[in-house]
């Protein structure tokens, strides 16, 4: 017994120390397995109506920025979708996913929000999260929280880039374990 608890609280610090967890942090998870290979998938593009910068609300956070940071973030937004739906169909097995296109309601919709980012900043990394529903018919079967710090390198666009494609990735990996 003794050596079973010391066994058990070595791993939960060794886990702790090397920050080995779960790439995803399930919020809702529907206790019958309603997905299916056989079944087509769709991923919408990411919404963002809901989106902090920092602590802020997105629409303050751009007042305070000029015209050409203001382009580069709509447009760093816009490669986050396009690269975290890219990195979902190129990622997962035996799934047909589309992308982009519109839901139909026999298809599974992989429904996604950009929540939070932070600001801007040469010297630190982009933190991104993101809120994912996977759903039919307006039914949502699960929920997940995602997170990816993209490195301090290059211009938000490319960060944004970086981090839709780790964080597609990430939900390809929980697809190609979740679907059977």
């Amino acid at each position: 017994m003794f050596k079973k608890a010391v066994l058990g609280l070595s791993l939960f610090a060794f886990v702790g120390l090397t920050g080995c967890s779960s790439p995803w942090k399930v919020v809702k998870k529907a206790q019958t397995n309603p997905f299916t290979k056989s079944e087509m998938y769709t991923v919408s593009t990411t919404k963002t109506n809901n989106l902090s910068v920092g602590e802020m609300a997105e629409g303050v956070y751009l007042q305070q920025i000029g015209s050409q940071e203001q382009k580069r973030w709509r447009v760093g937004k816009s490669v986050f979708s396009n690269a975290f739906a890219k990195a979902i169909k190129n990622n997962v097995k035996g799934l047909n996913v589309g992308v982009h296109k519109p839901v139909k309601p026999n298809h599974f919709h992989i429904y996604s929000e950009l929540y939070f980012a932070s600001p801007y900043s040469e010297n630190k990394g982009t933190m991104v999260k993101i809120r994912v529903r996977l759903m039919q018919r307006n039914r949502t079967f699960d929920i997940l929280l995602l997170q990816f710090e993209a490195p301090a390198k290059g211009r938000i666009g490319r960060r944004m880039q970086a981090a839709g494609e780790e964080l597609g990735k990430r939900l390809a990996k929980y697809l190609n374990e979740r679907v059977r």
